[in-house]
């Protein structure tokens, strides 16, 4: 038996379903779409509810995350504070100044100007010694009094000083020699650092109706001469003032004399004389010297003369060596 199998269209098998002829079927409209299966009939078109339409709802900002707890605290921060130290501690130096590393030069000077004497800074660096009084450059004292009022010794007490007492003569006025400031003490050699050092201060006084005295100072340091002659009374002059730098042979001619007089002279004080109250001549002098690591402090004073006729003293051997070297001074400075 034959099987055939026929195809229908869309609308024959929708008739088909119906019971209804689908040759009696008007066709569709020009411009109609066909019917289909799919199409909805009007009463169903019109019963048809339209979807719900809701409007989104408004976005909601995420929360802001919290914030992190800090950190819990090394041992180190948490740790005792150590004990505060001086920012700058500094330390004293091989000539018994304080210094520090932003500490100017305690001795560099280029002229008297920049020269003063005072009390310097003991080892804590905030209290200054009263016992000591030394040629110090400006520029250091001024270091130092700053550094007292600094932060560094706020906490530092200073005794009390001692009752005021009036420095000696010889170190009011420091003097710039060698590029160093140094006073006219004796007792003040070997603390500029100069291996080489000679100091004199020598006074000549006449007592009689034109009285007058004569006073010299002569300072080498190193290669560096300063010479400050003075004369005060009825054939007073001007004072007079030179500085020299020492060629070798000079040095030699000075070495020459103090190896020649030290022995004799330098070495064994000469008792001082009584001065007579009458017209006479007196003479004083203090001889300073610093040389291959020796120091010599040597003084002497005394009549040079007493009614016309030479004393002992005046014919001393202190006295010959004294003018001697002034003499090889006096030479350099005149020159």
């Amino acid at each position: 038996m034959e099987s055939s199998i026929k195809f229908y269209s869309a609308a024959t098998f929708a008739f088909a379903l119906c019971g209804c002829d689908a040759s009696k079927a008007s066709p569709p409209e020009s411009g109609t779409a066909p019917a289909t299966s799919e199409s909805v009939s009007p009463r169903a078109s019109q019963t048809q509810t339209k979807p719900e339409t809701t409007a989104p709802k408004p976005e909601t900002a995420a929360p802001k995350p919290a914030a992190p707890k800090p950190a819990a605290p090394k041992p180190e921060v948490i740790a005792a504070k150590p004990t505060v130290e001086p920012s700058n501690p500094g330390a004293i130096d091989a000539l018994g100044f304080f210094t520090a590393a932003d500490a100017p030069d305690p001795l560099a000077c280029t002229s008297d100007e920049q020269c003063t004497g005072n009390t310097i800074l003991e080892a804590t660096g905030c209290c200054r010694d009263p016992r000591s009084l030394r040629a110090v450059a400006k520029a250091y004292d001024y270091w130092a009094s700053a550094r007292q009022q600094s932060v560094t010794c706020k906490s530092t007490t200073c005794p009390p000083p001692p009752h005021p007492s009036m420095p000696p003569e010889c170190a009011i006025a420091p003097r710039c020699v060698a590029q160093r400031c140094v006073t006219q003490c004796p007792a003040d050699l070997g603390i500029s650092g100069a291996g080489f050092e000679l100091r004199v201060h020598h006074v000549r006084s006449e007592r009689s109706k034109d009285s007058s005295t004569v006073s010299v100072v002569a300072l080498l340091v190193e290669d560096g001469l300063y010479w400050e002659q003075t004369h005060t009374g009825a054939r007073g002059r001007p004072a007079r003032v030179e500085r020299r730098t020492l060629t070798p042979a000079d040095l030699d001619a000075v070495r020459k004399v103090l190896a020649d007089t030290k022995a004799a002279t330098f070495t064994d004080a000469v008792a001082p004389a009584a001065v007579d109250t009458g017209p006479s001549t007196t003479l004083g002098a203090t001889v300073g010297l610093l040389a291959d690591g020796t120091k010599t402090d040597f003084r002497l004073a005394g009549s040079l003369s007493e009614d016309g006729r030479a004393t002992p003293f005046a014919t001393s051997a202190a006295v010959g060596a004294t003018e001697q070297l002034l003499e090889v001074l006096r030479s350099i400075v005149d020159r």
